[in-house]
């Protein structure tokens, strides 16, 4: 199961034989077939990494980005900058809107034990990824089915997080990703009343766990990963990218003015404000190496 969440052709295989949307994806053998690929899905489209890292028999190679691309001459100059020692990248059809995360505990069973969802208001990335700005919202009917039956499809229990993209216009859901793990977002649905964490030992232990609702429209914001999202806006549009980008006045903006009534600090909680004094430090040290 774990094989199939880290490996997001085997997870776009599994959604699409149990008819769960995917984006329009194509599957390369090698790289020399990607501009096929492109060509047969039309850009602009999306050039994904079948995986974070990938084991070549010795240690880890972490994979490149998630990039776009407009044209052959882009997706060309992608490619020259993929690590020849990881498998073909995904080739899907970029599709705009809004990132959407399904968490859920489960059993063996298959059994929902506890579920929570949250909407990014800001990405880590302005092109897509981990949210810096995220909002607990109410579980559709839709998603929560969708969810639940990928991740019994998957043999999938413990904890793991759903990842959909809400088309724009349309309102269509398609599945992003599974993350198989933990996620980074944590936080929010602990202070939303969701503490998966606990409910994770419950259930380890054998305590008989009560499913809980959670409180909707709570905010969370992560402060570092805010500043570093408004450098990368500030660096300007990446080539090839099709959908809407902030704008270097906008991102400042964001960053500097008022939050959404009532967010909450991710990081700085004052009975224990250490990893809000460590984080920042760690961070510039990465950025300085």
């Amino acid at each position: 199961a774990l094989e199939k969440t880290v490996d997001k052709t085997k997870t776009i295989a599994a959604a699409q034989s149990i008819g769960i949307r995917v984006p329009p994806s194509d599957i390369p053998a090698s790289n020399s077939e990607t501009f096929a690929a492109a060509q047969r899905l039309q850009y602009p489209i999306v050039v994904k990494p079948r995986s974070t890292r990938f084991w070549n028999g010795e240690h880890f190679i972490d994979s490149s980005p998630i990039a776009y691309a407009n044209s052959d001459g882009q997706l060309r100059q992608l490619m020259r900058d993929v690590d020849p020692r990881m498998p073909p990248p995904i080739i899907q059809k970029f599709i705009p809107g809004e990132g959407v995360g399904v968490c859920m505990l489960m059993n063996q069973r298959g059994e929902v034990l506890a579920e929570f969802a949250h909407r990014r208001l800001r990405d880590y990335r302005p092109t897509g990824s981990g949210s810096v700005l995220r909002e607990s919202i109410a579980l559709t009917p839709q998603l929560r089915e969708h969810s639940a039956r990928l991740l019994r499809h998957l043999g999938c229990y413990g904890l793991a997080m759903v990842e959909f993209r809400i088309e724009h216009g349309t309102g269509e859901a398609y599945l992003m990703e599974v993350n198989g793990r933990i996620w980074g977002s944590l936080q929010l649905a602990i202070d939303a009343g969701v503490n998966f964490p606990a409910l994770l030992v419950d259930w380890l232990t054998g305590k008989p766990i009560r499913k809980t609702s959670y409180k909707q429209g709570v905010v969370l914001r992560w402060w570092v990963g805010d500043f570093i999202r408004t450098l990368r806006v500030l660096k300007g549009r990446p080539a090839g990218f099709p959908g809407a980008f902030p704008s270097r006045l906008s991102a400042l903006l964001e960053f500097l003015g008022p939050q959404p009534s009532g967010t909450r600090n991710e990081v700085l909680r004052w009975n224990d404000c250490w990893p809000s004094l460590i984080e920042p430090i760690s961070v510039m040290r990465k950025l300085i190496a």
